[in-house]
């Protein structure tokens, strides 16, 4: 059964507006609680009809850009998330941050992303449609203030009209 919601308008077939609640592995005790206060509200936004389906997914905390068929399963999230902020003309960063590592012997130098604390992934069947935390032509877009444009059914960000190459 899907739901009705405000969200409804160009929705695609039966699919159903559904969330990710993205959380890394092997967190402090200390973010436990924002951590729970996002699933909740989560819970609270499918229980008002706003969402037909949410999951919460562990992931890594650096995520490797150069996979092999192993780990490229891994980063494809984070694939579908850039593509999405590339078609939107909107940043993922600063909360995903691009940036060159090593071994520890400090040998061979790979990039990674290293993935926010809490992210909130927005789908409408298999497209993304939004992802917070991103920055827009606003600033910044908090996983708060995510799910605050989600219970008001404006999920579109506000990009400066020109996609990112």
């Amino acid at each position: 059964m899907t739901i009705d919601h405000p969200l409804d308008g160009d929705r695609p077939g039966d699919a159903g507006l559904r969330v990710e609640v993205r959380v890394r592995d092997a967190v402090h005790p200390s973010a436990q609680e924002p951590i729970a206060d996002v699933r909740a509200r989560v819970d609270e936004l499918a229980r008002a009809g706003h969402l037909d389906d949410a999951e919460t997914v562990v992931w890594g905390r650096h995520l490797p850009l150069e996979t092999d068929g192993d780990t490229g399963a891994v980063l494809e999230p984070f694939r579908r998330f850039r593509a999405w902020a590339l078609r939107t003309g909107v940043d993922l960063e600063p909360a995903f941050r691009v940036h060159e590592t090593s071994t520890l012997g400090g040998e061979a130098a790979y990039s990674v992303v290293t993935v926010p604390l809490v992210c909130v992934a927005v789908y409408d069947g298999a497209d993304v449609r939004a992802v917070y935390p991103h920055a827009d032509a606003e600033g910044v877009v908090t996983v708060e203030r995510g799910l605050e444009r989600i219970a008001a059914g404006r999920l579109d960000a506000q990009t400066s009209g020109t996609p990112k190459q």
